[in-house]
């Protein structure tokens, strides 16, 4: 008798568990197709940017040099960002994923980046897509060459309507009183040093950006 109670038992559990399997895939189907897949690409070229110190350089090599003095106003800005993003590989800098795990948490779940590139042509950039700009970091001035993220997003609804997002400049008025935002910065040698504070830095920049892309232009869309 025991032994067919015990039985019992233990059919009723596998029951219980396929059961629960069951609706738990059914479930999952049901939560991905309330995603909506968004392409998100990038302009050339995909990789950490620098905006400073050259463009002070190149005026001031400009009027001696002329067009030699632009150019290397702009090698020297290509310099510090190489410095840069070495310490930012080691520490994990993955723009990809801050920009995948942002619109899906700033949308909670309603969206999902689908990424276009070679790696990926099949997907078809439809509308509405996100277009990474441009990506990096620049001086703010101040002492030790204060340095915050910089991030320009398109986002093109259709043919004819695109917004574009420019991180820090477009985050520095936050209330209608128009006291300033305070952009998170590092000294530039902090950055060259320690990659963590870069990731730290765009990290920050990519959730500022995406909330305002969810809240004003993927939110209706979703509804």
């Amino acid at each position: 008798m025991k032994k067919r109670i015990v039985l019992l038992c233990l059919m009723v559990t596998q029951f219980m568990v396929g059961c629960s399997s069951f609706y738990g895939e059914e479930s999952s189907a049901v939560y991905s197709k309330k995603s909506s897949a968004i392409a998100v690409h990038f302009s050339e070229p995909n990789r950490i940017q620098f905006q400073g110190k050259g463009a002070g350089a190149s005026f001031a090599l400009m009027s001696t040099m002329g067009p030699v003095g632009i150019a290397l106003g702009v090698a020297i800005d290509v310099g510090i960002a190489k410095d840069i993003q070495e310490p930012a590989r080691v520490s994990g800098f993955d723009m990809n994923s801050y920009i995948s795990q942002s619109i899906e948490t700033q949308s909670q779940a309603a969206w999902k980046a689908v990424f276009w590139g070679e790696e990926n042509r099949d997907v078809t950039v439809g509308f509405p897509n996100v277009e990474i700009k441009r990506y990096g970091f620049k001086t703010t001035g101040g002492t030790d060459d204060a340095t915050s993220a910089e991030l320009v997003v398109i986002v093109n609804i259709s043919q004819q309507e695109q917004f574009a997002y420019h991180y820090p400049n477009d985050f520095t008025d936050a209330n209608e009183d128009t006291q300033t935002t305070i952009i998170p910065s590092y000294p530039l040698a902090d950055l060259k040093r320690d990659g963590a504070l870069s990731v730290l830095l765009m990290k920050q920049a990519v959730d500022s950006v995406m909330a305002k892309v969810v809240e004003k232009q993927l939110h209706h869309l979703s509804v």
